[in-house]
């Protein structure tokens, strides 16, 4: 079995490395590392890109948005206070449940947003807060970000640019991120992070995501849906609950059966919108 590539390309510009993964397809890889480490086989095709010198690890935010780049370090989210001010610290917590604090400092969030196998902390926030994605490859094209997972090969698209996040101006807004793991740092079983805006006592905009060992990160509309414009005072976890056992499947997985996936998803989604809305100010 090979062990190493077979040459290491290094494009000058992100519009070169963008059309090289479309070119190349399943032949080509990143150099850049997610929060597990990878098997062999993903660091041993025939070529493998460098793209550690075409400045997209940095962390940009402004009043309507925050912009990500795809090769930016998984410690520069826990650190940046700019990012922690901007949404209120659920990116920097979630960032930190990736992984330990030295793999941190290598892993970037694009190895850690397309590795399929990942942590799914960071999606979820990502996901709740609304991001989108960046792709460069024979031309720039933005994507919704569960397109990360819908299948095929990242490098079809070419290289994931940037995420951009939009901010929220509300007064009352908040998040919450809840996992299951049988250990304190083990990669989560089950999670969920809501974001939810309040405003005259009533809940606009909630945004439920949940994923799980045996299913990956995803939104929740139905919950969604039924808790636009419900009150404040009249929400009970228990429609949630509901919502969120009516629009999952996941897959058995021999660290956890389908059934108490599913489950616990539910119960996790009730906790984490609850909690949304106690940082709300509900």
């Amino acid at each position: 079995m090979k062990s190493a590539p077979g040459e290491i390309l290094r494009p000058k510009t992100l519009e070169e490395a963008g059309s090289l993964l479309v070119k190349l397809g399943s032949e080509a890889g990143l150099l850049w590392l997610g929060a597990r480490v990878e098997p062999p086989e993903t660091w041993a095709r025939a070529s493998m890109i460098d793209i550690s010198g075409l400045g997209i690890d940095t962390i940009n935010v402004t009043d309507n948005e925050v912009v990500i780049g795809g090769a930016t370090p998984l410690q520069s989210l826990v650190e940046d206070q700019a990012l922690e001010k901007a949404f209120g610290g659920l990116v920097n917590a979630a960032a930190r449940r990736l992984a330990h604090y030295g793999l941190r400092n290598l892993a970037t969030i694009g190895g850690a947003m397309t590795s399929p196998s990942g942590p799914p902390e960071l999606a979820l926030a990502l996901l709740a807060l609304g991001s989108q994605a960046v792709f460069v490859g024979t031309e720039e094209m933005i994507v919704p970000l569960t397109a990360l997972w819908s299948g095929g090969e990242e490098s079809g698209r070419g290289l994931l640019k940037e995420l951009h996040v939009p901010r929220s101006s509300a007064a009352h807004k908040g998040w919450g991120l809840e996992w299951l793991a049988r250990s304190p740092m083990d990669q989560a079983l089950v999670a969920a992070c809501a974001a939810v805006e309040v405003k005259d006592g009533m809940i606009v905009s909630p945004r439920l995501a949940v994923a799980s060992v045996g299913m990956t990160p995803r939104l929740v509309s139905q919950a969604d849906a039924r808790l636009t414009g419900a009150s404040v005072s009249g929400w009970t976890s228990d429609e949630l609950v509901q919502s969120v056992g009516e629009a999952v499947a996941p897959e058995y997985d021999f660290r956890a059966s389908a059934k108490y996936q599913k489950d616990m998803m539910a119960r996790l989604a009730g906790r984490a919108m609850a909690a949304a809305l106690k940082k709300a100010g509900a």
